[in-house]
Parts: structure tokens; C-alpha cells; sequence
């Protein structure tokens, strides 16, 4: 269901301090069904929001604090999408 990527691409490891991370979805999601997650290298939860711009079909997660440079992340995404069907399993990438 989507198409992503963002600021952080598959494999960076030099993040910006305070980067967004997108993903594009192939079809129209329910806002209220988004779950997307970062974690650091120790399985940490990053605290952040997510927006959904429905007209792009992206969602964006952006980190409440700075990350740290040269560290690897880890973004997961799940949705449903306006017919109801929920994604078989969460989309994963670092």
C-alpha cells in the first residue's frame, strides 16, 4: 500500500537531527487506522506525530526530539484503507 520513502531512506544512518519520515500509500487510507512507528537500534520507541495528507496519500511521522546522528532507525507502517481493508502486515524498512 505504499511507496515510501522520505528523508530517511533505506539504510541511512546519518539522519538529520530532526527529519520527517513519509510514506506514500497506493490507494486512499482511514486517517484514524494509521500506525507508524519509529524506533531506534535498541528497539526504543521515538515519540512523534503522524499527519495524513489525503490528497498525496502520504502519511508523515515527525520526531518530537532530535535523533542522533549516525544511528540507524526503523520505521513501521500499517493502515486501512476507505474500503476496509486492513494491510495483511505492518510495512517495515531502516
Amino acid at each position: 500500500m505504499r511507496d515510501y520513502f522520505g528523508e530517511i531512506e533505506q539504510g541511512a544512518t546519518d539522519a538529520a537531527l530532526k527529519p520527517s519520515v513519509r510514506a506514500t500509500f497506493n490507494e486512499a487510507v482511514q486517517a484514524g487506522s494509521i500506525a507508524f512507528t519509529l524506533r531506534d537500534a535498541a528497539n526504543a520507541l521515538v515519540p512523534g506525530s503522524v499527519v495524513y495528507d489525503a490528497p498525496t496519500k502520504t502519511a508523515t511521522f515527525t520526531p518530537t526530539g532530535l535523533l542522533a546522528v549516525g544511528a540507524t532507525y526503523t520505521a513501521s507502517i500499517s493502515a486501512t484503507d476507505v474500503a476496509g481493508n486492513a494491510m495483511a502486515a505492518p510495512d517495515t524498512w531502516s
